[in-house]
C-alpha cells in the first residue's frame, strides 16, 4: 500500500500523468484481452499471409490469362464489319 502511496505522490509532485492506479478486476480484463505473441510466431504469421497472397495473386493471374485467351479466340470467329 505504500508503494501505491510512493507512485501517486511522485505522479502528482511532478505533474506527469504517467502513473495509473487500476483495480484488480481492470487489470485482469486487461491480461485476459490481451494477446502475447513472440517474435517467430509473427514472422510465421506473416510468412502465411503473404502465401496466401500469392497464392490469390496467382489464380488472379491464371483467370486474367483465361479470359485474354479466350477473348482472342473471340475476336479471331468475329467476322469482319464493313468498317475493318
Amino acid at each position: 500500500m505504500d508503494e501505491l502511496r510512493t507512485i501517486r505522490a511522485k505522479a502528482e509532485k511532478n505533474n506527469k500523468n504517467d502513473a495509473v492506479v487500476l483495480s484488480k478486476n481492470d487489470l485482469l480484463r486487461i491480461k485476459d484481452a490481451t494477446l502475447i505473441k513472440t517474435k517467430e510466431q509473427i514472422l510465421g504469421e506473416k510468412k502465411l499471409l503473404e502465401e496466401q497472397r500469392e497464392s490469390a495473386a496467382a489464380k488472379a493471374k491464371a483467370r486474367k490469362e483465361k479470359m485474354q485467351v479466350m477473348d482472342q479466340m473471340r475476336a479471331t470467329k468475329v467476322k469482319p464489319t464493313d468498317f475493318q
